[in-house]
């Protein structure tokens, strides 16, 4: 789907390559849009790269680590980038400028966690949640798993919630 052949593939070379920091690894697959990569890391940064020379567009500092991927839609009339961090806060951010549109904490539940790939379709944003719960009960007195997991929907504009549903039946 590359449009390469197998004969080429020997030939290809590194164009750039981009130091995440502190980290070793990118949990969430990047993508790419408008000539730009757009990936997070586990250290909370998010990079705008630029597609053609590796130089960072614009950065920004998440307030948790991302474990997922990035996905780019709208919201207030601009192309945007949308994402979730490991303490359940979600953002939407100005994906030419950087600029933040708004971050909200949809979930409740103290351990909460967004950890898939958010999807945006016409305007609305879909996530879902888990929690770091189990990696805690370890100990005999520690009450575990307490939250059932949750798909949410935002309105990709504002981040307000319209609609959230438990993945696992109460009780």
């Amino acid at each position: 789907s590359a449009g390469l052949t197998a004969a080429e593939i020997p030939r290809l070379k590194l164009k750039w390559a981009f130091n995440l920091g502190g980290v070793t690894m990118a949990r969430g697959q990047p993508i790419l849009a408008g000539g730009r990569v757009f990936v997070g890391t586990l250290a909370g940064g998010v990079y705008a790269i630029d597609r053609a020379s590796g130089c960072i567009h614009w950065a920004m500092k998440a307030g948790a680590g991302i474990r997922s991927g990035v996905v780019l839609g709208e919201a207030r009339g601009v192309p945007a980038i949308f994402f979730g961090d490991r303490s359940a806060v979600m953002y939407a951010v100005n994906a030419d400028t950087g600029e933040l549109i708004w971050k909200v904490r949809p979930v409740e539940h103290l351990l909460a966690q967004a950890t898939a790939t958010p999807q945006y379709y016409k305007g609305v944003l879909y996530q879902g949640f888990s929690s770091l719960e189990e990696s805690l009960a370890a100990g005999v007195n520690v009450t575990c798993c307490t939250f059932p997991g949750s798909i949410v929907a935002m309105d990709a504009s504002t981040g307000r919630v319209l609609w959230n549903r438990q993945t696992v039946p109460a009780g």
